[in-house]
C-alpha cells in the first residue's frame, strides 16, 4: 500500500475516512488512477504512452491468475481489488481520452469523466454495497470532473466540463464504508462551483471534515 504521505492532499484526506479493512483497496485505486494520470502527464513520444496505458488496460483485464507477475502496483491492485478488473481497465481507456492535442471533443472528455467514475464507483461492490454502484457513480461523476475541470486550459474543454456537470444528477449519502468518495465527491462538487483547484482555500477543508465525519 502507497504511504499516505506520497498521494495528493485530496487523497490523503479521503483516505484518512476509509475503515481499516477497505483502507488498502482505497489506497490501491488512488495510486493506479495517480499512476495512469502520470503516464499521460509525463507523455514524450504518444505512441509509448499508448503502449503503456494499453499494457495497463489489457493486463487489467484479465483474469487473475492470469496477470503477469513482477509489477508491484498490479499485484496490489489484483489483491486489494480482485472483482474490480473490467472497470479498472476502463480507467485506463479513461486515460487514453486525454492523449490528443488540445482542444479535446466533448464526446472524449465525457468518455473519460465516466470511465474514471465507474472505476471509483466499483468500490461500492468492493466494500460490500453492490447495491449502491449507481449511487456511488453518481458521486464519482462530481469527483471526476471537478479534478478535471481545473487541468483544461482550453475554453471549450472548460465549457464542455461545465456542461457535464451541469447533466450531473443530484447525490444522496453513502454507507460509512464508501466515505471517501463522499468527501472526493464533496470536493469535486466544490471546485466545479468555485471554478478553482480541488481543495483550493479554506473553505474546501471545511467541507471535507463535514463530509468525513458526518457524510454529508
Amino acid at each position: 500500500m502507497p504511504e499516505l504521505r506520497s498521494l495528493p492532499a485530496p487523497h490523503q484526506i479521503a483516505l484518512g475516512y476509509a475503515l481499516s479493512a477497505h483502507r488498502g483497496a482505497w489506497a490501491a485505486l488512488f495510486e493506479l488512477d495517480l499512476k495512469l494520470a502520470g503516464i499521460v502527464a509525463q507523455a514524450r513520444e504518444p505512441l509509448l504512452t499508448q503502449i503503456k496505458l494499453v499494457w495497463w488496460r489489457d493486463t487489467l483485464a484479465l483474469a487473475l491468475d492470469q496477470r503477469p507477475a513482477g509489477e508491484p502496483l498490479l499485484q496490489t491492485v489484483s489483491e486489494e481489488m480482485p472483482q474490480a478488473g473490467s472497470a479498472l481497465a476502463g480507467l485506463a481507456t479513461a486515460w487514453e481520452c486525454l492523449l490528443d492535442d488540445a482542444p479535446l471533443a466533448p464526446q472524449q472528455l465525457r468518455e473519460h469523466c465516466a470511465l474514471r467514475a465507474a472505476a471509483y464507483a466499483i468500490m461500492a461492490e468492493v466494500v460490500g454495497h453492490a447495491d449502491m454502484v449507481g449511487q456511488a457513480m453518481s458521486h464519482a461523476r462530481w469527483w471526476a470532473l471537478g479534478d478535471t475541470l481545473p487541468q483544461a486550459s482550453d475554453i471549450s474543454e472548460r465549457t464542455a466540463l461545465r456542461e457535464l456537470a451541469d447533466q450531473c444528477p443530484a447525490t444522496k449519502p453513502l454507507p460509512r464504508a464508501l466515505r471517501p468518495l463522499a468527501v472526493l465527491s464533496a470536493l469535486g462538487a466544490r471546485a466545479i462551483r468555485r471554478d478553482e483547484p480541488v481543495l483550493e482555500g479554506r473553505g474546501s477543508a471545511l467541507v471535507a471534515l463535514r463530509v468525513g465525519m458526518f457524510g454529508r
